[in-house]
């Protein structure tokens, strides 16, 4: 039997190249999940997999205009 997976909060702030402090926001608004082992907070691999998916951009939902670039009128 294979040992369970556990990512620590620094892992998945790097995992998800955003600072610790807004995966605790992430947290807190409750858009990913997470448990405590003693002090720590602990994350799965399907937590964090069910988060990505959920921050999915979907044509259509006005990230064009924002995403013009430099060379937009």
């Amino acid at each position: 039997m294979t040992e369970p997976i556990f990512y620590s909060l620094e892992k998945v702030a790097h995992m998800l190249q955003v600072s610790e402090r807004t995966v605790m926001r992430e947290i807190k608004a409750g858009k990913i999940r997470a448990f405590k082992v003693g002090r720590s907070l602990r994350f799965t691999p399907e937590a964090v997999q069910e988060y990505v998916r959920q921050q999915e951009v979907k044509p259509g939902n006005g990230l064009e205009e924002n995403a013009r670039g430099p060379d937009a009128a």
